[in-house]
C-alpha cells in the first residue's frame, strides 16, 4: 500500500496467539487452520455452526470444521447453490425475479405480479403467458375473492386457449380427463361472444346440480351439443323446457303437456313396426304404425285399439 511503512515481520519460530493489525494486504494465498470470527461476533465461541447460532445478532463467523458461515446480511452478484433450506422469508426486491429458466419454457414469480405465478410455454408466437392468480374484486361488503387459472394465448388466435385437467398416469397418448377450451374460429366462436367447450363427460356426484340463469333460445341454446352447437336445450319461458335440433325448436315440455314440432316442422315420427302383430308389454298411451297390418294403433284401457286402417 503506497505511503505506508512496511509491516513488522513475525519470525515463524516465535509462536504468536494474537496480533493486531490496522490494515493488511495479502498478495498470495491464505491458509487458516481454524475458525474465523469478526471482532464484534456476539455468538457462541468456539463456533459450532452445524446449525444456525440463534444467539448471534452482529458480526460473522466461519466454522472451518462444519464448512459453514453465518452472517447477518449477505450480498452477492452471482453464484451457485446446491440444496437450500429457508426457515424465514424470501422477499423480492423491486426488480427481483424467481424463475426456473432465464427464457423459453419456464415458471416465473416477479415483483411486477406479486399476486400471481406466470407460466411461459416457450412458443415463439405466445402473446400472453399463463397465470395462476388471486385477486380481490369490488370493495366493502360486496367484494369477492377470486382465484384464476389462465391459459397462455397464441398470436395466431387470441381467442384460442385450453385448460386441461388429467391424471398423472395419462401419458398424453389418450384424451385427457377434462379439457376446457375457449374455441378458436370466426363468427360466434370468437370476438365478444366466444364459446367455452368442455371435452369428455362431466358427472355429478350425490346431489350435484347444473344451474344457469340464462333461458336461451332456439338459436342461442343454454346447453348446446354437436359440432355446430345448434342441437340442445333451452327454456322459452319459466316453467318450460325445449329441445332444439339444427336451431329449430322441435319439442316443448311444460308441467301439464308436451308439444311437438313447435318450431313449424310438418310432422312427428312415431315408432314403425314392419311385421304383423302388436308390440309386447304395452302401457296405456303407447302408439305405433304397423305397415304390415296397415294400421295405426294405440294402447288404451288395457287393450290395443285401431286409430286408422288402410
Amino acid at each position: 500500500m503506497p505511503g505506508w511503512p512496511p509491516l513488522p515481520a513475525v519470525r515463524p519460530e516465535l509462536p504468536t496467539r494474537r496480533k493486531t493489525f490496522l490494515d493488511i494486504e495479502i498478495l498470495g494465498g491464505v491458509s487458516v487452520g481454524g475458525d474465523i470470527v469478526s471482532a464484534n461476533w456476539d455468538g457462541t465461541t468456539p463456533l459450532a455452526l452445524s446449525s444456525a447460532d440463534s444467539g448471534a445478532t452482529v458480526g460473522y463467523g466461519l466454522d472451518a470444521s462444519e464448512g459453514a458461515i453465518q452472517v447477518q446480511q449477505l450480498y452477492a452478484e452471482g453464484g451457485e447453490i446446491g440444496n437450500l433450506s429457508v426457515v424465514g422469508n424470501i422477499t423480492l426486491s423491486t426488480s427481483g425475479v424467481i424463475r426456473t429458466a432465464a427464457s423459453g419454457q419456464r415458471i416465473q414469480i416477479a415483483t411486477a405480479t406479486l399476486n400471481a405465478i406466470n407460466f411461459f410455454s416457450g412458443d415463439s408466437e405466445e402473446t400472453q403467458d399463463g397465470v395462476l392468480q388471486v385477486a380481490v374484486n369490488g370493495s366493502g361488503d360486496t367484494r369477492t375473492l377470486q382465484a384464476s387459472l389462465i391459459s397462455p394465448v397464441l398470436n395466431l388466435n387470441d381467442w384460442a386457449a385450453a385448460l386441461t385437467v388429467r391424471s398423472a398416469s395419462d401419458d398424453g397418448t389418450t384424451i385427457p380427463g377434462v379439457v376446457i377450451s375457449r374455441a378458436a374460429g370466426g363468427g360466434a366462436d370468437s370476438g365478444s361472444n366466444p364459446e367455452f367447450r368442455i371435452q369428455n363427460a362431466i358427472r355429478l356426484i350425490s346431489d350435484g346440480v347444473f344451474h344457469t340463469t340464462s333461458l336461451g333460445s332456439a338459436s342461442n341454446l343454454t346447453f348446446g351439443m354437436g359440432t355446430n352447437s345448434d342441437d340442445g336445450i333451452f327454456s322459452p319461458q319459466d316453467g318450460n323446457v325445449s329441445i332444439a335440433i339444427a336451431g329449430n325448436e322441435v319439442i316443448r315440455i311444460a308441467a301439464a303437456r308436451v308439444e311437438f314440432n313447435v318450431g313449424g316442422l310438418d310432422f312427428i315420427q312415431i315408432p314403425v313396426k314392419t311385421d304383423t302383430g302388436d308390440p309386447s308389454s304395452p302401457v296405456n298411451g303407447d302408439l305405433y304404425v304397423n305397415v304390415q297390418d296397415n294400421k295405426v294403433r294405440v294402447f288404451a284401457d288395457a287393450a290395443w285399439r285401431d286409430l286408422a286402417t288402410w
